[in-house]
Order: structure tokens, then sequence, then C-alpha cells
């Protein structure tokens, strides 16, 4: 039966929160305004239990329209960043599935509970997409530092292939032989 009234209360407020969204629908009504706005109850729960809901109330379209182009711009570098880590190994693909799995689960946690009332999930979320972007930035854009996934290749390979044959030294400018790193 406790149940029962749980769900009630969370239709009344989804209810609700589209109502707002009805009067407010290009900015919303504020960051954090839901409760005041809506006048739902003087409980501390005072909040739309779905936080896609909760953006479209509280920042409007311009916020939601923000927040989705947020999600997306993770979803393509974790799919840009798979394709280029190795399929096997200590850090393989895996670890992209894996990290990009926590995000969906935490998004779908975010559809039935308030991630500002955990300050974990809401830090976690953005732990996993730093992750994820660091990994990016390093794998795909080749910043600094390099990218773990790339393992240095064993001498004997670099000798088998040619590479250390190959290599003519560099001359200065008077045609005089230069030593590499001078």
């Amino acid at each position: 039966l406790a149940q029962t009234s749980e769900i009630e209360i969370r239709f009344n407020l989804a209810q609700k929160a589209l109502s707002v969204i009805g009067d407010n629908p290009i900015n919303g009504v504020g960051l954090a305004q839901f409760p005041a706005y809506a006048a739902v109850t003087r409980s501390s729960w005072d909040n739309q239990h779905n936080h896609l809901i909760g953006i479209l109330s509280e920042l409007g379209i311009i916020g939601f329209a923000v927040y989705l182009a947020l999600l997306a711009a993770i979803l393509q570098r974790a799919y840009r960043l798979s394709e280029v880590v190795p399929e096997e190994g200590p850090i393989s693909g895996n670890l992209v599935l894996l990290l990009s799995l926590a995000l969906g689960v935490i998004l779908v946690n975010n559809t039935f509970v308030e991630p500002s009332l955990s300050a974990f999930t809401s830090a976690a979320f953005f732990v996993f997409a730093g992750v994820l972007d660091s990994l990016y930035s390093r794998c795909v854009l080749g910043d600094d530092p390099p990218c773990p996934f790339v393992l240095p290749r064993p001498r004997e390979q670099i000798r088998s292939s040619g590479a250390a044959r190959s290599r003519k030294p560099r001359s200065s400018s008077n045609g005089a032989a230069v030593a590499k790193g001078t």
C-alpha cells in the first residue's frame, strides 16, 4: 500500500513538472527553483524525481538542449575512442565499454532518482565522463602524455622491421653529419 502512494506522488510531481514546463518552456524556472515554483509540499523531497523532466522544468528547452549536446559529445568521444583502442591486452576496448555502460546506468538511474540528492551519483557521472574525455584527448587527439593503450614495441620488432637500419644521420648546413639529439 505504501508503494502505491509513492507512485501516485511521482505521477503528481511529473504532472506538476510538465505544467511548469508549459508555463516556462524556453528558459525554465531557474536552477533548483522547481520546489518553490510548483509549491508541491513542505518536505525536503520537493523535486521532480526525474532528471530529464527536472532539467526541462528548471532550465527550459535551452538548458535541455545544452545537456543533450553534452551527452552527445560524451557518447561521440566514447565511440571514437573505441575505434582506437586495441581489442586485446591489459587495457582494451573493454575499458571504454565499461565506462560507457557506467555512464548509461547513471543516466537511467537519474530518470527515477534526482541526482542532486546524492553527491556520489553526480560526482561519479563526471568522473567517468572525465576519464573518457582524458583518454579521448590522449589517444584520439594526440595530447600529452601519450595514450596508455599504445604500448612501445619490443626492440626485436623494431630491428626486424628494418626501421633501425633505414635511419640516416642528419646533416648540418655545411654537410657534416650531426648526432641525433644535438
